[in-house]
């Protein structure tokens, strides 16, 4: 499946931003969409989530807020990092384990991969 492009990621980020109450939706939705290149529509998801917490988080505490778009932004940069952090992790399993233990084919028909 490929990544969403720039006319998806919008469609997908104005369809979770519509359900947000008023208040939180004067965003600078380009900036934030461009912001979000190579992200999924869960990742967008999780984008909004984060935003949203890091906003109330400000409000609790009342610290001074900032403009909504750099609560997006930075929810976008959390999102990334921790996507690139899974990349990694998945890569360093992978390094450990190769190949797939005994067990997991069992019971299914072995492949022969010389073209004899």
């Amino acid at each position: 499946m490929r990544l969403p492009d720039v006319h998806a990621r919008r469609d997908i980020f104005n369809q979770q931003l519509a359900a947000l109450p008023e208040s939180l939706r004067a965003v600078e939705v380009d900036r934030i969409v461009d912001a979000m290149e190579g992200f999924t529509g869960a990742d967008i998801r999780r984008t909004i989530d984060d935003a949203k917490s890091l906003y109330a988080y400000d409000r609790a505490y009342e610290s001074s807020l900032r403009p909504l778009t750099d609560y997006f932004l930075a929810a976008v940069e959390s999102v990334r990092k921790n996507k690139e952090q899974y990349a990694a992790a998945e890569i360093q399993a992978r390094q450990q384990r190769p190949s797939r233990p005994p067990w997991f084919n069992v019971g299914m028909p072995q492949i022969d991969d010389d073209d004899d």
